[in-house]
């Protein structure tokens, strides 16, 4: 998923050093949600992560196997975007 296409970042009114992520296509367009707690699995191939939905149009919860799906995507997004934009520096 492509940042600004897929999704947005939109700060976090509550926390200044926070984002929150507006999904902008899909089936859970306008639907924010949030990450806490990213980690790597003990496996060492996975990343296992914890998100919230602050704002579902729809009622969709973290529950939502469909949506888990979807924030996986986004979160893989956002970290190749950070290593694109590290190597170009």
């Amino acid at each position: 998923m492509k940042e600004n296409i897929d999704y947005e970042l939109v700060p976090n009114s509550d926390r200044d050093d926070h984002w929150n992520i507006r999904i902008l296509t899909g089936e859970f367009v306008e639907t924010v949600i949030s990450f806490g707690a990213i980690k790597v699995a003990e496996d060492g191939e996975h990343l296992n992560f914890d998100f919230s939905v602050d704002y579902s149009p729809v009622g969709d919860s973290s529950d939502n196997v469909d949506l888990q799906l979807t924030a996986g995507s986004i979160l893989l997004g956002i970290i190749e975007n950070s290593i694109k934009e590290s190597d170009e520096r």
